[in-house]
């Protein structure tokens, strides 16, 4: 019989969530869905439930990888705010009430070109979507970037692919301005 090894980490991935506080809508024959993705959410959270009680493993993180919220053609930026505390307080049930069969899976955020057409970089930085913060590591101005030993054998490490660009920076930063530049030196 074949030794097959026990795995470092088992862990989940929860990607474009997309939340609005607006109906769904279907555009050419796509089907885009908003209020319904805590549903969606809920769904994940119980396979992530059954899987580990069919298998007998705990889930040992969970990386929400961006584009938590949708400002689907809202102009009251408020409603932001309002949709991703929505969402945060569905993804905290996976600690608080016990959904997963572990203490204290570890829930990382990376940020998505939505969370930065939706909120400004200043307010990202101090909120709980920056995991670099909520690990005591707000190196580089507070900016996504973080590692973390999963295990001893694992270490997740997280980079963040909007530090150079034209997303979350007003049209007067350096940034900005130099971004624009090389994206105008493509055309």
């Amino acid at each position: 019989m074949a030794n097959i090894e026990k795995p470092v980490a088992i862990f989940g991935l929860l990607t474009d969530i997309q939340y609005a506080d607006i109906d769904d809508l279907v555009e050419k024959d796509k089907i885009r869905y908003y209020r319904s993705t805590i549903d969606l959410i809920k769904s994940a959270i119980e396979s992530w439930r059954r899987i580990e009680n069919e298998e007998k493993i705990k889930l040992t993180f969970i990386c929400q990888l961006g584009d938590i919220i949708d400002g689907y053609k809202n102009t009251d930026k408020s409603s932001y705010q309002i949709g991703l505390e929505k969402v945060l307080n569905e993804l905290e049930k996976i600690n608080n009430n016990s959904l997963l069969n572990t203490e204290s899976t570890k829930l990382f955020h990376l940020w998505g070109n939505h969370e930065l057409y939706c909120f400004d970089l200043d307010h990202l930085k101090k909120s709980s979507l920056n995991t670099a913060l909520a690990l005591n590591q707000p190196k580089l101005n507070g900016r996504n970037y973080f590692s973390f030993d999963i295990t001893d054998k694992l270490r997740l490490i997280c980079l963040d692919e909007f530090e150079f660009g034209v997303l979350g920076y007003e049209p007067s930063d350096d940034i900005h301005i130099q971004a624009s530049q090389m994206i105008d030196g493509f055309r």
